[in-house]
């Protein structure tokens, strides 16, 4: 994560960060191979968990380092 005293990163930024993380999270995780549903679920769990962590991070220091 960024320190408070990396530069500001605008909304488009952000969001272009953010989907690059998910990308790659994807990228990594998702699996062709045939599955039972049992592994589904605990694969997209798995990928949500790593998703709303980096959103949550990513807000948290949004608001703390007052960027805009």
């Amino acid at each position: 994560m960024r320190s408070c005293n990396s530069p500001k990163l605008s909304k488009e930024e952000r969001i272009k960060g953010l989907l690059s993380r998910y990308e790659q999270a994807l990228r990594e995780k998702l699996t062709e191979k045939p599955q039972t549903l049992e592994e589904i679920e605990r694969e997209v769990s798995e990928i949500g968990k790593l998703v709303q962590k980096d959103l949550q991070e990513e807000k948290v220091h949004h608001e703390s380092c007052g960027d805009i």
